[in-house]
């Protein structure tokens, strides 16, 4: 049983022993449901507070505003916020920060920094947490600039950054491919006498690993180490990725390896990087013994993993048993009719069903089994998901390829009722499919237009070329 729920219990054991509660007890009790995210129950009980003419505090009011800016309903903050003007209260720094961070969640930068101005008003100079606040916000949207202009800012004004500036901005600039100026930034912050912790390092780590640089991965794990902060499951889990993505799957297994010798139990992202990596490969064997091993482990493979597996059993022309991994993982059963609904293990998001479904049907198509692949991209409607433009453009190749031009008709008329308006991929593969089974006429149809949506990309010759052919085809 939880805090929360035993907090009702306690609040009354003491109106039974005759303690009256106060202010404070409240403020207490409404801490204690807003951690737990019962805001219905924590706006009840401050709505009590004011019912019994108690007047709540600056704390309280900041309790609350707090909880609902971690549960995203910043709207109701704002109630709170307004309330508490209007009972003559003035914020404090805190009040601020948790509404600047609320609003930058959102993505309200210009209302954050609008806010992050008005503090003065009441006589609140921003802090080093109301800063970091809004550098996160900055970052998070991709305005790294703007979170560097920021740090700049409160250095000028004597406030220093603190350990969670530094990480917010490192990781910030690694986000965007500033990864030097991240390393000088941490190289910076060591020198001002502020620590480095497994966060930091493991933000440079991260965007040493996304630009394909592993040397200097490794070197900034090895600093990491001397500087007495230890790698962590994931600093292995991004080293292993790193190398899985540049190919080297020796040197991946290797810390994969470490990580069990250390006693640091491998997680899903660790599992899920070397399935991808070995499936990559072409190991597709190496791929399913370590989904065993993860199974096993008692870990469950999220969306990624699936979504890694279908692919490479796939690519190495193992469909049956691509589609016995994806029913076995989201518990869709296949009938007469088509795929009844999911009671899945995990669900999985549209994107995701989305690329494993047209996956699946590209494997089938290049099988030749184009009437199966037919079938699955009719049964996804049963599950109420919509063919994308990739499943529809596996369709037409394949059914230009064996040649079944109603299916190919129909396809394309299907694919305008739902609102999917023909791209210049789209053309271009039925421009050459037609031109390549002989239906000149219809092939002119597609290339023309595709000559008003590419402007040129498409062969200009090849356009000419089948005007003259169906003129004298006349």
């Amino acid at each position: 049983m939880g805090a929360a729920s035993k907090a009702p219990e306690l609040f009354h054991e003491l109106l039974l022993k005759g303690i009256q509660p106060n202010v404070v007890i409240y403020t207490t009790v409404i801490k204690i449901l807003c951690n737990e995210g019962k805001m219905l129950e924590a706006g009840c009980m401050f709505r009590l507070i004011k019912d019994l003419y108690f007047l709540p505090n600056l704390y309280t009011f900041n309790v609350l505003m707090n909880g609902y800016c971690k549960m995203d309903n910043v709207e109701r903050a704002f109630e709170i916020y307004r309330m508490m003007i209007g009972d003559g209260l003035r914020p404090n720094f805190v009040t601020f920060g948790i509404l600047i961070d609320g609003l930058c969640k959102m993505g309200a930068l210009v209302v954050a920094r609008n806010y992050f101005v008005c503090m003065v008003k009441y006589g609140v100079f921003p802090n080093v947490f109301v800063y970091n606040c809004l550098i996160d916000g900055y970052c998070k949207a991709g305005n790294v600039s703007e979170a560097v202009e920021l740090s700049s800012e409160m250095e000028k004004l004597k406030i220093l950054p603190d350990v969670f500036t530094y990480s917010i901005l490192i990781k910030g600039l690694c986000s965007v491919g500033r990864v030097e100026e991240a390393n000088f930034l941490l190289q910076k912050m060591i020198k001002d006498g502020v620590l480095p912790n497994s966060v930091t390092y493991n933000s440079l780590i991260d965007g040493y690993c996304g630009v394909g640089n592993m040397e200097k991965a490794l070197e900034i794990c090895s600093q990491m180490t001397e500087k007495g902060v230890e790698p962590n499951v994931i600093t292995f889990s991004t080293l292993i990725d790193g190398y899985c993505k540049a190919g080297n799957m020796q040197a991946a297994m290797g810390f994969y390896s470490e990580m069990v010798i250390k006693s640091i139990v491998p997680d899903v992202v660790a599992y899920t990087a070397l399935i991808n990596g070995y499936c990559k490969n072409g190991n597709v064997k190496e791929a399913l013994r370590l989904h065993k091993v993860m199974l096993e482990s008692g870990l469950t493979p999220n969306a990624f993993t699936l979504s890694c597996l279908v692919d490479g059993l796939c690519r190495d022309g193992i469909v049956f048993e691509a589609f016995s991994v994806f029913l076995e993982k989201t518990r869709a059963g296949i009938c007469e009719n088509g795929i009844n609904e999911m009671d899945g293990l995990f669900c999985l998001p549209n994107h995701v069903m989305s690329m494993i479904y047209t996956t699946l049907i590209q494997a089938l198509c290049k099988d030749g089994q184009i009437f199966k692949a037919g079938k699955l991209f009719t049964d996804i409607r049963c599950i109420d998901l919509i063919a994308d433009v990739p499943s529809y453009i596996v369709m037409l190749e394949g059914h230009f390829q064996a040649k079944h031009i109603i299916d190919v008709m129909m396809l394309h008329a299907d694919m305008i009722k739902i609102g999917i308006m023909p791209s210049i991929t789209i053309n271009m593969i039925m421009a050459r499919g037609y031109q390549e089974i002989g239906d000149l006429r219809s092939a002119l149809m597609c290339s023309e237009d595709l000559a008003v949506q590419s402007l040129g990309v498409f062969n200009q010759g090849d356009h000419k070329e089948l005007q003259h052919a169906v003129n004298e085809d006349k």
